[in-house]
């Protein structure tokens, strides 16, 4: 399968996180969560979504992500609606968690789109190290994925994958890994077949990632990526 993620296009398609605080939080509001939204569903229009009445991203095209923004906690309602015609997709009720931090996702294909909601965890990595997770939105993927990070260049063929057997619609645990330059290539599980070749991607002392896989502008292959700072 193509090989299409290059470290440019991870570096282009990076969305700021903004600044956490130490307690992973990134704010000290008691009654309020942060969401940030990504629009993961490959053949859905351009979208604008709200939490709890409040635009949280709008314009969102395929692959684009919002920075964190601050919601209420508890139960609150979610709208996903098309920029053109305004036509709502998703309209449901969420719950939110004081102080904790979500990536919210918009998932699915034709008229199977619904709402990923995963927690984040933005405390700070022990010293000297990083973490990175991945998060699969691919609609029905027909394999799960292992995730490798290596030194850049390193054959795979006597390589641990760091991250195993991840599904659709699941977040991988956070892989714990010492500063420094990796070359991230996702194979299928079991497999030493790269299905998406991230380049390489430095991580300073402290860094946190979330790389999201989706599949190719109106779904299928080839998969591709998009890299969150934070979370």
């Amino acid at each position: 399968m193509k090989r299409i993620l290059t470290a440019a296009l991870l570096s282009i398609l990076a969305v700021a996180a903004g600044g956490c605080n130490d307690n992973g939080s990134g704010f000290g509001v008691s009654n309020q969560a942060r969401v940030r939204a990504v629009n993961a569903a490959p053949d859905a229009a351009t979208l604008k979504v709200s939490v709890g009445g409040n635009t949280i991203g709008d314009n969102l095209s395929y692959t684009q992500a919002t920075d964190y923004k601050t919601v209420d906690s508890g139960e609150q309602e979610v709208v996903v609606e098309t920029v053109v015609g305004q036509q709502k997709i998703i309209d449901q009720q969420s719950a939110f968690t004081a102080g904790a931090d979500y990536t919210m996702l918009v998932v699915g294909a034709g008229s199977d789109v619904t709402l990923l909601n995963i927690t984040d965890d933005n405390a700070t990595p022990p010293s000297g190290q990083a973490k990175f997770r991945v998060i699969d939105a691919i609609p029905g993927a027909p394999v799960s994925f292992d995730v490798y990070f290596t030194p850049p260049g390193t054959d795979l063929t006597t390589a641990t994958p760091s991250l195993t057997n991840l599904t659709t619609g699941t977040a991988s645990s956070y892989a714990a890994l010492a500063a420094g330059t990796y070359q991230v290539q996702i194979t299928q599980a079991g497999s030493k077949t790269v299905l998406v070749d991230g380049g390489t991607v430095t991580l300073n002392a402290g860094d946190i990632r979330t790389a999201v896989l989706l599949a190719a502008p109106g779904g299928g292959t080839p998969y591709s990526a998009v890299l969150l700072t934070g979370g």
